[in-house]
Protein backbone atom coordinates (compact mmCIF):
# COMPACT_ATOMS: atom_id res chain seq x y z
CA UNK A 1 0.00 0.00 0.00
CA UNK A 2 0.97 3.45 -0.90
CA UNK A 3 2.57 5.30 1.96
CA UNK A 4 2.72 9.31 1.90
CA UNK A 5 6.01 10.81 2.71
CA UNK A 6 6.35 13.44 5.43
CA UNK A 7 6.73 16.95 4.07
CA UNK A 8 8.57 19.59 5.66
CA UNK A 9 7.10 22.81 4.56
CA UNK A 10 8.65 25.02 7.20
CA UNK A 11 11.61 22.98 8.61
CA UNK A 12 13.01 23.29 4.49
CA UNK A 13 12.10 27.24 4.52
CA UNK A 14 13.86 27.76 7.95
CA UNK A 15 16.91 26.34 6.73
CA UNK A 16 19.71 28.47 5.09
CA UNK A 17 20.50 28.07 1.52
CA UNK A 18 24.17 26.66 1.51
CA UNK A 19 26.43 27.15 -1.47
CA UNK A 20 29.65 25.31 -2.52
CA UNK A 21 33.14 27.48 -1.20
CA UNK A 22 31.46 29.85 1.26
CA UNK A 23 32.96 28.38 4.37
CA UNK A 24 34.69 31.38 5.53
CA UNK A 25 32.25 31.48 8.48
CA UNK A 26 31.91 28.21 11.60
CA UNK A 27 29.47 26.44 11.40
CA UNK A 28 27.19 25.37 14.45
CA UNK A 29 26.53 21.81 13.67
CA UNK A 30 25.27 20.82 16.45
CA UNK A 31 22.78 23.77 17.08
CA UNK A 32 21.24 22.43 12.88
CA UNK A 33 21.15 18.62 14.25
CA UNK A 34 19.43 19.56 17.45
CA UNK A 35 16.72 21.79 15.43
CA UNK A 36 16.55 19.49 12.71
CA UNK A 37 16.00 16.26 15.09
CA UNK A 38 13.67 18.23 16.61
CA UNK A 39 11.59 19.20 13.55
CA UNK A 40 11.44 15.32 11.76
CA UNK A 41 9.05 12.62 12.71
CA UNK A 42 10.22 9.88 14.60
CA UNK A 43 11.15 7.48 11.74
CA UNK A 44 12.68 10.21 9.69
CA UNK A 45 14.96 11.40 12.71
CA UNK A 46 16.49 7.59 12.87
CA UNK A 47 16.90 7.65 9.33
CA UNK A 48 19.16 10.80 9.43
CA UNK A 49 20.93 8.96 11.76
CA UNK A 50 22.15 6.75 8.86
CA UNK A 51 24.34 9.78 7.24
CA UNK A 52 26.40 10.08 10.77
CA UNK A 53 27.34 6.80 11.86
CA UNK A 54 30.40 6.39 9.43
CA UNK A 55 32.05 9.18 12.44
CA UNK A 56 30.35 6.72 15.06
CA UNK A 57 32.11 4.22 14.13
CA UNK A 58 35.44 6.27 13.97
CA UNK A 59 34.66 7.15 17.41
CA UNK A 60 34.08 3.43 18.25
CA UNK A 61 37.88 2.50 17.14
CA UNK A 62 39.49 5.25 19.30
CA UNK A 63 37.10 3.39 21.82
CA UNK A 64 38.76 0.03 21.56
CA UNK A 65 41.85 1.46 20.65
CA UNK A 66 42.10 3.97 24.02
CA UNK A 67 43.58 5.99 21.66
CA UNK A 68 43.48 10.26 22.54
CA UNK A 69 42.42 11.58 19.58
CA UNK A 70 39.86 14.28 19.45
CA UNK A 71 36.01 13.06 19.21
CA UNK A 72 34.65 13.50 16.11
CA UNK A 73 31.47 15.79 16.39
CA UNK A 74 29.65 14.65 13.48
CA UNK A 75 28.54 11.69 15.52
CA UNK A 76 25.65 10.60 16.60
CA UNK A 77 26.55 10.42 20.17
CA UNK A 78 29.27 11.95 22.71
CA UNK A 79 31.54 9.95 24.48
CA UNK A 80 29.86 9.19 27.88
CA UNK A 81 26.75 8.42 25.66
CA UNK A 82 28.53 5.91 23.16
CA UNK A 83 30.36 4.03 25.82
CA UNK A 84 27.09 3.96 28.13
CA UNK A 85 24.95 2.31 24.75
CA UNK A 86 27.78 -0.42 23.48
CA UNK A 87 28.17 -1.17 27.80
CA UNK A 88 24.65 -1.71 27.63
CA UNK A 89 24.61 -3.59 24.02
CA UNK A 90 21.42 -0.82 23.90
CA UNK A 91 19.24 -1.59 21.30
CA UNK A 92 19.09 1.82 20.38
CA UNK A 93 22.48 1.24 18.79
CA UNK A 94 22.63 -0.37 15.46
CA UNK A 95 23.72 -3.97 16.13
CA UNK A 96 26.78 -3.66 13.65
CA UNK A 97 28.24 -1.20 16.16
CA UNK A 98 26.93 -3.44 19.62
CA UNK A 99 28.69 -6.38 17.57
CA UNK A 100 31.50 -5.01 16.37
CA UNK A 101 31.82 -3.82 20.21
CA UNK A 102 31.89 -7.38 21.96
CA UNK A 103 33.82 -8.78 18.90
CA UNK A 104 36.46 -6.51 19.97
CA UNK A 105 36.42 -7.23 23.88
CA UNK A 106 36.69 -11.15 23.04
CA UNK A 107 39.76 -10.40 21.52
CA UNK A 108 38.11 -11.69 17.62
CA UNK A 109 39.51 -8.59 16.21
CA UNK A 110 42.84 -7.29 15.48
CA UNK A 111 44.01 -4.73 17.52
CA UNK A 112 45.39 -2.64 14.65
CA UNK A 113 43.21 0.80 13.99
CA UNK A 114 43.68 0.32 9.56
CA UNK A 115 42.23 -3.29 10.38
CA UNK A 116 39.53 -2.15 12.36
CA UNK A 117 38.69 1.20 10.63
CA UNK A 118 38.40 -1.71 7.33
CA UNK A 119 36.10 -4.03 9.58
CA UNK A 120 33.86 -1.66 10.99
CA UNK A 121 33.03 0.42 7.44
CA UNK A 122 32.49 -3.57 5.96
CA UNK A 123 29.92 -3.92 8.78
CA UNK A 124 28.48 -0.55 8.26
CA UNK A 125 27.52 -0.81 4.99
CA UNK A 126 26.37 -4.64 4.94
CA UNK A 127 24.46 -3.61 7.63
CA UNK A 128 22.53 -0.15 7.14
CA UNK A 129 22.57 -0.47 3.02
CA UNK A 130 19.64 -3.38 3.13
CA UNK A 131 17.27 -1.08 5.28
CA UNK A 132 17.69 2.36 3.79
CA UNK A 133 16.22 3.95 0.61
CA UNK A 134 15.83 6.82 -1.43
CA UNK A 135 18.08 10.07 -1.05
CA UNK A 136 20.00 8.37 1.65
CA UNK A 137 20.66 4.76 0.43
CA UNK A 138 21.90 6.43 -3.29
CA UNK A 139 23.99 8.60 -1.08
CA UNK A 140 25.68 5.75 1.29
CA UNK A 141 26.31 3.88 -1.95
CA UNK A 142 27.73 6.60 -3.91
CA UNK A 143 29.95 7.24 -1.14
CA UNK A 144 31.40 3.41 -1.24
CA UNK A 145 31.86 3.81 -4.72
CA UNK A 146 33.82 7.09 -4.84
CA UNK A 147 35.99 5.85 -1.52
CA UNK A 148 36.76 2.80 -3.18
CA UNK A 149 37.43 4.56 -6.48
CA UNK A 150 39.95 6.84 -4.23
CA UNK A 151 42.09 4.25 -2.83
CA UNK A 152 42.18 2.28 -6.04
CA UNK A 153 43.95 5.88 -7.36
CA UNK A 154 46.15 5.58 -4.41
CA UNK A 155 46.94 2.08 -5.42
CA UNK A 156 47.79 2.76 -8.52
CA UNK A 157 49.95 5.88 -8.05
CA UNK A 158 51.69 4.14 -5.39
CA UNK A 159 51.93 0.47 -6.52
CA UNK A 160 50.58 -1.17 -3.76
CA UNK A 161 48.89 -4.26 -3.62
CA UNK A 162 45.31 -4.37 -3.43
CA UNK A 163 44.27 -6.86 -1.15
CA UNK A 164 42.16 -6.10 1.97
CA UNK A 165 41.64 -2.03 0.47
CA UNK A 166 37.94 -1.92 -0.70
CA UNK A 167 34.79 -2.16 0.85
CA UNK A 168 32.09 -4.42 -0.37
CA UNK A 169 31.69 -5.96 -4.21
CA UNK A 170 30.21 -4.96 -6.70
CA UNK A 171 31.31 -3.86 -10.53
CA UNK A 172 33.07 -0.47 -9.20
CA UNK A 173 35.38 -2.58 -7.23
CA UNK A 174 35.14 -4.93 -10.27
CA UNK A 175 36.76 -2.94 -12.48
CA UNK A 176 39.14 -0.73 -10.26
CA UNK A 177 40.66 -3.71 -9.14
CA UNK A 178 41.58 -5.03 -12.97
CA UNK A 179 40.59 -2.29 -15.59
CA UNK A 180 43.85 -0.94 -16.72
CA UNK A 181 42.92 2.59 -18.11
CA UNK A 182 43.64 5.29 -16.68
CA UNK A 183 39.89 6.00 -15.63
CA UNK A 184 39.00 2.16 -14.50
CA UNK A 185 36.88 1.65 -17.19
CA UNK A 186 34.26 4.06 -15.12
CA UNK A 187 34.03 7.21 -17.49
CA UNK A 188 30.27 6.49 -18.09
CA UNK A 189 29.23 6.81 -14.39
CA UNK A 190 32.74 8.84 -13.21
CA UNK A 191 33.70 10.86 -15.60
CA UNK A 192 35.66 12.96 -13.05
CA UNK A 193 38.58 9.94 -12.15
CA UNK A 194 41.43 11.08 -15.17
CA UNK A 195 41.22 14.66 -14.05
CA UNK A 196 41.18 13.60 -9.69
CA UNK A 197 43.99 11.53 -11.22
CA UNK A 198 46.24 14.10 -12.66
CA UNK A 199 45.92 16.21 -9.48
CA UNK A 200 47.21 13.36 -7.45
CA UNK A 201 49.99 13.03 -9.72
CA UNK A 202 51.00 16.82 -9.68
CA UNK A 203 50.57 17.22 -5.77
CA UNK A 204 48.20 19.12 -5.48
CA UNK A 205 46.54 18.45 -2.29
CA UNK A 206 44.53 20.93 -1.32
CA UNK A 207 42.98 21.51 -4.76
CA UNK A 208 42.41 17.50 -5.04
CA UNK A 209 40.15 17.68 -1.40
CA UNK A 210 38.54 20.25 -2.86
CA UNK A 211 37.55 18.90 -5.85
CA UNK A 212 36.41 15.34 -3.99
CA UNK A 213 33.64 17.53 -1.80
CA UNK A 214 33.13 19.66 -5.30
CA UNK A 215 31.82 16.22 -6.81
CA UNK A 216 29.92 14.81 -3.46
CA UNK A 217 28.04 18.30 -3.35
CA UNK A 218 27.11 18.09 -6.83
CA UNK A 219 25.92 14.20 -6.42
CA UNK A 220 23.67 15.45 -3.33
CA UNK A 221 22.28 17.92 -5.72
CA UNK A 222 21.65 15.31 -8.35
CA UNK A 223 20.57 12.94 -5.77
CA UNK A 224 17.75 15.60 -4.50
CA UNK A 225 17.07 17.38 -7.24
CA UNK A 226 13.31 16.39 -7.45
CA UNK A 227 12.52 15.35 -3.56
CA UNK A 228 10.62 18.63 -3.36
CA UNK A 229 9.79 19.28 0.66
CA UNK A 230 10.17 15.57 1.21
CA UNK A 231 12.85 13.97 3.94
CA UNK A 232 15.46 13.22 1.38
CA UNK A 233 15.64 17.11 1.12
CA UNK A 234 16.19 17.38 4.64
CA UNK A 235 18.79 14.72 4.40
CA UNK A 236 20.28 16.12 1.24
CA UNK A 237 20.88 19.43 3.72
CA UNK A 238 22.39 17.32 6.36
CA UNK A 239 24.69 16.07 4.07
CA UNK A 240 25.78 19.05 2.46
CA UNK A 241 26.06 20.67 6.03
CA UNK A 242 28.76 17.91 6.85
CA UNK A 243 31.20 19.30 3.79
CA UNK A 244 30.59 22.78 5.26
CA UNK A 245 31.31 22.38 8.44
CA UNK A 246 34.49 20.79 8.04
CA UNK A 247 35.77 23.38 5.32
CA UNK A 248 34.87 26.09 7.31
CA UNK A 249 36.83 24.50 10.58
CA UNK A 250 40.00 24.79 8.41
CA UNK A 251 41.34 27.81 7.53
CA UNK A 252 44.28 27.24 4.17
CA UNK A 253 47.37 26.57 6.02
CA UNK A 254 45.61 24.42 9.06
CA UNK A 255 43.89 22.49 6.09
CA UNK A 256 46.81 21.72 4.63
CA UNK A 257 48.88 20.50 7.56
CA UNK A 258 45.45 18.34 8.17
CA UNK A 259 44.97 17.08 4.52
CA UNK A 260 48.33 16.34 3.89
CA UNK A 261 48.03 14.23 7.66
CA UNK A 262 45.41 12.15 6.02
CA UNK A 263 47.12 11.26 2.53
CA UNK A 264 50.25 10.41 5.19
CA UNK A 265 47.91 8.48 7.11
CA UNK A 266 46.52 6.82 3.84
CA UNK A 267 50.14 6.05 2.55
CA UNK A 268 50.69 4.31 5.54
CA UNK A 269 48.28 2.40 5.99
CA UNK A 270 48.57 1.41 1.97
CA UNK A 271 52.33 0.23 3.46
CA UNK A 272 51.06 -2.05 6.47
CA UNK A 273 48.09 -3.78 4.14
CA UNK A 274 51.27 -4.30 1.89
CA UNK A 275 53.21 -5.72 4.56
CA UNK A 276 50.88 -7.52 6.52
CA UNK A 277 48.82 -8.99 4.22
CA UNK A 278 45.18 -11.06 6.21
Amino acid sequence: MYKAENKYYYLLSSLPELRFGQFSQMIDIQYYFSYIHEELQKGDSEKARFLFYPYDNRNLVNICLNKKADWNLLGNYNKDKLIQLLNESSPLLPDYLNKFYDDYLKGILPDHEFMLQHEIAHRFYDSILPVTDGFIHNWLVFNRDFRNILVGMSIRQNHYVIENQFIGDGSVVAKVKTDTSSNFGLQADFPFVDYLMQLAENNEVVELEKQIDFLRWSKIDELSQSSGFSFDSVAAFMAKLIVVYRWSSLNLEKGKKVIQAKLDTITEKLKFSQEFNV
